[in-house]
């Protein structure tokens, strides 16, 4: 037996798997075979690349023994293996693949925008047909609910020839114009009257006493004939009772009044309420007022004869209102005048009592 290689620092081997073991041992059964056919001194030839294997005249080792000890020998190469001769080849029928389908290209974006637009005109188109059967099928059992029947005219009444039925002429509607008086307390009674042109005392006073059963203050307005919404200014009504001073007045009073007759047991007393401009100055309002009394026209202000008028005085009104009266023969007839200067108001009257009653209604 020759001497074996063993190599000075063994590594250690790892054990083999099962199917490899039992290949090499079947490798080894070849080489014996192969050994005992072969001369005593026929080497088997190996590839050129791979080392020789020296086979001895006789065999060292069984079929059986292992060849190497795990562990402690190193594994020696493997010899090549006589091959035997390949068994003919059957040629394997295989079966033709299935068609394959063609490939198709992906359709563009236009293609794509192009399906989209023709399915929406087509949802479109149906929805739309849709619409119309569902109107018109309203239009033929609803819209004959909302149908009324025709309404049969009338027979006209055939008039004879040359007869014509007389049409009475409509009167317009009549207007109340609105009061603006300068009172801030409600007077006894209010009302309007339509005064006729040419403007005369007589004119005036007529229109001031249409109520003469009225106990207290009336409050008249004194509206324009010919055009019934506009009342008369203070200036026109100066101009009526007292012309003489008509212009001074139109220089001082803005027109604004409110006209008023005071009615007692001893008779009716007109009086004015008149407003001055903002304008008017304290030498321009004594001077009306003294031109107020000098002039002879001042009767003109009474419906009842006053009498004899006296030379004016200053009085006070309840214990508050300087004025100045003229008192005249004619019992209860006094001439006054007064201003209220925080209002701009001058106040005329003719009888006493009846200046305190329009004083209270200023208040």
């Amino acid at each position: 037996m020759e001497p074996q290689n063993i190599p000075i620092n063994p590594q250690p081997q790892k054990p083999l798997p099962d199917g490899q073991e039992q290949q090499i041992k079947m490798l080894r059964q070849n080489i014996g075979s192969a050994s005992a056919l072969a001369s005593p001194n026929q080497t088997v030839q190996a590839s050129p690349t791979e080392p020789t294997l020296k086979i001895p005249a006789k065999p060292v080792f069984d079929a059986d023994e292992p060849v190497f000890t795990p562990n402690t020998v190193a594994p020696q190469p493997s010899a090549r293996v006589f091959q035997t001769a390949p068994a003919p080849a059957t040629t394997a029928i295989i079966p033709p693949a299935p068609p394959v389908a063609a490939q198709t290209a992906a359709p563009s974006v236009d293609a794509l925008i192009a399906q989209r637009k023709s399915k929406g005109k087509m949802k479109t188109i149906i929805f739309g047909v849709a619409g119309l059967v569902v109107i018109a099928a309203a239009a033929y059992f609803i819209v004959p609910l909302f149908k009324t029947a025709p309404v049969e005219p009338a027979p006209i009444a055939q008039q004879p020839a040359g007869s014509v039925t007389p049409v009475e002429p409509t009167q317009p509607a009549k207007t109340t114009p609105a009061i603006v008086s300068l009172f801030t307390v409600e007077p006894a009674a209010r009302g309007f009257v339509a005064v006729n042109k040419p403007y005369t005392a007589a004119v005036i006073n007529e229109a001031l006493t249409k109520t003469k059963d009225l106990q207290g203050t009336r409050e008249t307005m004194l509206m324009n004939f010919d055009t019934p919404q506009r009342a008369l200014t203070f200036v026109e009504i100066i101009g009526a009772l007292a012309p003489s001073i008509q212009e001074k007045t139109a220089q001082l009073f803005s027109g604004e009044v409110s006209s008023y007759t005071f009615s007692d047991a001893a008779g009716n007393w007109p009086g004015y309420v008149a407003k001055l401009k903002m304008e008017a100055n304290a030498t321009d309002i004594k001077d009306w007022f003294s031109s107020l009394e000098k002039t002879s026209e001042k009767k003109n202000f009474f419906v009842t004869d006053p009498g004899t008028l006296q030379t004016f005085k200053n009085g006070l009104i309840n214990n508050t209102y300087p004025d100045r009266y003229a008192p005249g023969t004619t019992a209860g007839a006094s001439f006054s005048y007064l201003i209220l200067p925080e209002k701009k108001l001058v106040l005329i009257g003719t009888s006493f009592e009846g200046m305190k009653d329009a004083l209270r209604l200023l208040q």
